[in-house]
């Protein structure tokens, strides 16, 4: 028995295929691209990508990304604005190419169909639905993630190639780049690239010299990476990972509890005929595969069990291999009668519990309106903690956020200020004061105990409470 791979279209075909796929993508994914309200991390992505490029390299690495994709967005913005769908519209390309790459990383694992199942799981992935609604770097990510992935397999199949060896080394320096968890993608490659040692041993210099050019390409954001790893190392907003969340993340890349189950006994049951029937006849794509899931899915989880940084987002660079194995697994090794049965039992799956417009429940308009209704001239406006301004400052006035060198000087000449903590000399200051209006976004990171508040109830005797403003946020006012 062999693994079945004359599944072959034309090269018309294959281009009516792949075109296909990008415009599915890109109609799917442009139709709600404005109708979620900037909020969460893009206001804090667009408003540094404003900022001159030396400037916002400084203040992202005090972050946990890379800066590449705040420059692109930097330049775009320059162009196109920074209204929703303009600041969106560069993920939602790069999510698209993702998918059409996938299909050719499908196509050289498997076969054709394998491809064209795995790019359809992934086009119908709600959770890279919503990243390519968002203005942050995870499509990006994951479109360097499979690039890398299929240069690597290319490059590996011809060590000699330089065009292959250029083309790897563009997509590892934009992957790693793009975000620190690509070093995963890289670690799975050198763990693929050691267990084929033997087979390649005529071309270890080769790989060696890849791997120090790479360093020496990354070398700026070495030592920013290693500090913020450092970081996480200590008290962290991510919190240490456990069992429960290994399983919510992987029914986020399934869209639903449901077919995640259903994908884990697929892609059980197709490892175990694999092989028992096919493994004498397996290729190293099928390895690096694994590698990739659920091995680099499984290895982070297991380092976020003492160090915080296993975060559903984080992860959405193993969706990908996700997909193609159960494409390989539906047209490579399930035996012929059955794979069309397990293909579109797949894809019923997904389409039937995607949301083409995932939202992220927050009401920054809301917000806004309520306050601009209850400030008078004798209140004062809190956020805390402090970072969380720039959601608001958008919504509120965009040309003071356009003006990101004076933004929250502007603001806090309306008496809007930023609280770091119960200690923050601007809580201490409220004789004059008449209203407080307290926005609480997070405020259990830096206020654990809520001592702002408990200030507060100190000097005003009469407070209102309005949960429902801006959800999961704490809206209060308090008055004499």
């Amino acid at each position: 028995m062999v693994l079945k791979t004359d599944f072959r279209f034309t090269v018309l075909q294959e281009l009516i295929i792949v075109t296909s796929l990008l415009v599915i993508n890109v109609v799917l994914k442009s139709i709600y691209i404005g109708a979620q309200e900037i909020a969460l991390d893009e206001p804090f992505t667009i408003f540094n990508a404003q900022k001159p490029i030396g400037d916002l390299i400084d203040h992202l690495k005090l972050h946990n990304n890379p800066p590449l994709f705040e420059i692109l967005l930097h330049y775009w913005i320059q162009w196109f604005g920074i209204d929703p769908v303009s600041v969106r519209f560069p993920s939602m390309i790069f999510s698209s190419l993702a998918a059409v790459v996938i299909y050719f990383l499908g196509k050289h694992s498997w076969n054709s169909m394998a491809g064209i199942v795995a790019s359809i799981l992934f086009t119908f992935s709600t959770f890279n639905i919503y990243f390519s609604h968002e203005a942050r770097a995870y499509p990006l990510f994951t479109l360097a993630s499979c690039t890398a992935m299929l240069t690597f397999m290319k490059w590996s199949e011809k060590p000699q190639s330089i065009s292959f060896a250029i083309m790897y080394f563009v997509s590892a320096i934009i992957l790693i780049y793009s975000h620190y968890f690509g070093f995963f993608v890289l670690f799975a490659q050198g763990i693929w690239f050691l267990f084929f040692l033997k087979k390649l041993r005529r071309h270890w210099v080769i790989f060696l010299i890849s791997i120090f050019a790479l360093v020496l390409a990354y070398l700026p954001q070495l030592f920013v990476m290693a500090e913020r790893f450092a970081d996480a190392s200590g008290t962290h907003w991510v919190g240490l990972a456990g069992f429960p969340v290994l399983y919510h993340v992987l029914a986020k890349l399934c869209n639903a509890p449901v077919p995640a189950i259903g994908f884990m006994l697929i892609i059980a049951a197709g490892g175990i005929y694999y092989f028992v029937n096919l493994s004498r006849n397996y290729r190293a794509e099928h390895v690096l595969l694994i590698l990739w899931f659920p091995v680099m899915y499984v290895l982070p989880w297991l380092i976020g069990l003492k160090i915080p940084m296993f975060l559903d987002r984080y992860m959405v660079f193993v969706s990908p291999a996700l997909y193609i194995l159960l494409g390989g697994i539906c047209f490579g090794v399930a035996p012929r009668k059955s794979a069309l049965v397990f293909a579109v039992a797949c894809v019923i799956a997904m389409i039937a519990s995607v949301n083409l417009n995932p939202g992220h429940g927050r009401k920054w308009k809301d917000l806004v309106d309520f306050v601009k209704k209850e400030k008078t001239t004798g209140t004062v406006a809190y956020f805390i903690p402090h970072w969380v301004d720039l959601g608001f400052i958008y919504h509120y006035n965009l040309s003071y956020f356009k003006d990101y060198e004076h933004a929250r000087d502007l603001m806090k000449s309306e008496n809007f200020i930023r609280l770091r903590n119960v200690n923050d000399e601007n809580l201490l200051k409220l004789d004059q004061v008449e209203k407080v209006i307290l926005m609480e976004m997070g405020s259990e990171f830096v206020d654990p105990k809520g001592l702002v508040a408990a200030t507060l109830r100190q000097q005003f005797p009469v407070v209102k409470e309005y949960p429902d403003i801006h959800p999961p946020g704490k809206i209060s006012v308090y008055s004499r």
